[in-house]
């Protein structure tokens, strides 16, 4: 990893494989309950927030806190990560959005000369089946 890719990525997330299922606990449940154990655990990583400067918005707001835009998550080129999966905001200590929820969009987009690969990513709520 170069220097300025360690630097850029700032804060530690915890991802999780959709895939790595148990067995449903009922009935009524329909389909699998994905694992509470993290597939990848403090992952270097880095939100980049995008904005929306098509829609109108009252002076000094954006669309950021809103669930359903749309950010990129970067990653170091080797961590695995893929379509659907989760991932929760776990470090630094005093970064902002400690503890924040997100699903990935989609597969990586990576550039030629950057070790990193971007995902876009949906902010969610913290799912039902992690404990």
């Amino acid at each position: 990893m170069s220097q300025r890719l360690a630097r850029s990525l700032n804060i530690t997330v915890d991802l999780y494989n959709p895939d790595n299922a148990k067995t449903p606990v009922s009935k009524r449940f329909q389909g699998a309950n994905p694992s509470s154990t993290p597939t990848v655990v403090g992952a270097k990583a880095r939100i980049i927030a995008k904005y929306d400067v098509s829609k109108p918005n009252a002076p000094g707001r954006s669309n950021v806190d809103q669930m359903d835009t749309t950010d990129e998550l970067r990653l170091e080129g080797d961590t695995p990560c893929g379509d659907n999966w989760f991932g929760v905001v776990t470090g630094p200590a005093d970064y902002p959005e400690l503890g924040t929820w997100f699903r990935v969009m989609g597969g990586p987009k990576t550039g030629s000369r950057s070790r990193a690969k971007n995902f876009l990513i949906v902010r969610v709520t913290k799912p039902a089946w992690h404990s």
